[in-house]
């Protein structure tokens, strides 16, 4: 069977399998779903509503004629990403449980976030009036925006064709809602924003790397806390414990080494384009 990743071959679709747990292993494995790829995103997401806490997954990836299937995704459980089973892997930390792990992860996601790794999203909205004629002026946005670039209008058709950008003062965000003044429904409006990523999974390459590197920084200072708590002379081992001052240049290492990925990384702050009226 072909790599899906090698680069040549095109696949269209996911087959998505589920299988029991069996004693910490997986069991046996039945296709549950086929997902078409969602080529407009760098993710394709499905949520699977008939699984366990303690089902495993796997995927495999098919052409739409289904003459053309790759190889089986390694198997992994539920609540199990692939970055922990990574930083587990390499730091061997028995005592470092899966429930920090993922705090830790979702702690991680948030920084990106502040720090300026943000996916763009956007939302349509549709001018409703209310029931004296007027028009509907404040909107709710889809929840993933986290912070409103700007405001386009389209035309009302499936093709969502450019018509303008909205200036300044002719929409404001207010609170959860986008408040847009002068509305008409003779246009749609595409509200278009920032969002964090919900999870490791949506993370692009790049991205997934500089996010192992800042969870492996969260392990470094928890583990100078411990030390810090004088931890280190309960548990120390004469020829492998790593004191305070050890630890201390690896978590400055590891910060410089994070600061420049996020320098070479970080999306800068969008500038909400100037208006102009009429099609272009």
């Amino acid at each position: 069977m072909s790599n899906p990743d090698d680069g040549v071959t095109t696949y269209q679709n996911l087959l998505l399998y589920r299988a029991p747990d069996a004693a910490g292993v997986a069991g046996a494995f039945a296709l549950i779903a086929t997902v078409a790829i969602d080529s407009s995103d760098e993710y394709t997401a499905y949520t699977d509503t008939g699984g366990e806490d303690t089902s495993w997954y796997q995927w495999k990836w098919q052409n739409t004629a289904a003459t053309l299937t790759s190889n089986a995704s390694p198997a992994i459980q539920a609540g199990d990403s692939v970055v922990r089973q990574w930083l587990k892997g390499d730091i061997g930390d028995a005592d470092v449980t899966n429930a920090m792990w993922d705090r830790w992860t979702k702690q991680t996601l948030v920084d990106l976030y502040n720090r300026g790794i943000w996916k763009p999203v956007r939302a349509t909205v549709t001018a409703t009036k209310n029931a004296d004629g007027t028009f509907v002026e404040r909107y709710g946005v889809a929840g993933a925006i986290r912070d409103i670039i700007d405001v386009e209008q389209v035309t009302p058709d499936a093709y969502l064709g450019h018509v303008n950008w909205l200036r300044s003062g002719e929409w404001t965000r207010d609170g959860r809602q986008v408040r847009l003044i002068g509305a008409t429904d003779t246009v749609k409006y595409v509200v278009h924003g920032k969002a964090q990523y919900a999870s490791i999974g949506e993370l692009t390459d790049d991205y997934f790397m500089l996010a192992y590197r800042m969870i492996r920084l969260r392990l470094l200072e928890y583990r100078l806390s411990q030390r810090s708590n004088f931890y280190r002379w309960t548990v120390m081992d004469k020829v492998s414990d790593i004191g305070p001052n050890d630890l201390r240049a690896m978590i400055q290492d590891a910060r410089g080494e994070i600061a420049e990925d996020i320098k070479n990384l970080a999306l800068p702050e969008p500038m909400i384009p100037f208006s102009f009226s009429g099609r272009s």
